[in-house]
């Protein structure tokens, strides 16, 4: 969805990642004063879910992951636990999940359309962008997934 809307608003990948990551409930002229998590929710929840089906964003990523992948994928972002179950119900046979949940201080599903999907793992992010990396390749590597 990423590049749709990067598409659509002529959006370089540095305007995308500010209105994303920094600017993400700011209202903002080029959405015509919706900000950009309103955008991101109204293309999925008015647009692509009632015409392709609720589970459209894990039906696709998991076509996705078994025509371009043959080894890891992470994929960042699972909004319902019904998408998380068409993508692993449409990987292929034998595909090894793991699903960790990060948490950090401060950081809530407030003003988010989605729900917590809870996976058997966590992460606490309480340090820099390094630690949680850090947290992650061990985490990882007691699920054998790294070695």
């Amino acid at each position: 969805m990423d590049n749709t809307i990067k598409t659509l608003f002529n959006l370089s990948d540095e305007d995308f990642t500010r209105l994303r990551e920094v600017e993400k409930d700011i209202p903002q002229e080029a959405f015509n004063g919706l900000t950009m998590r309103k955008v991101l929710i109204d293309l999925s929840e008015d647009f692509i879910k009632p015409r392709f089906g609720k589970d459209f964003f894990g039906r696709i990523g998991a076509d996705v992951v078994n025509k371009h992948y043959s080894s890891r994928v992470v994929v960042t972002d699972c909004g319902f636990g019904y998408e998380v179950q068409a993508f692993l119900d449409g990987l292929t046979k034998g595909t090894r999940v793991v699903g960790i949940n990060t948490y950090r201080e401060g950081y809530t599903f407030e003003n988010d359309s989605r729900e917590l999907v809870r996976f058997e793992n966590s992460i606490f992010n309480t340090g820099s962008v390094q630690d949680l990396h850090d947290a992650g390749i061990k985490l990882l590597t007691k699920c054998d997934i790294l070695k």
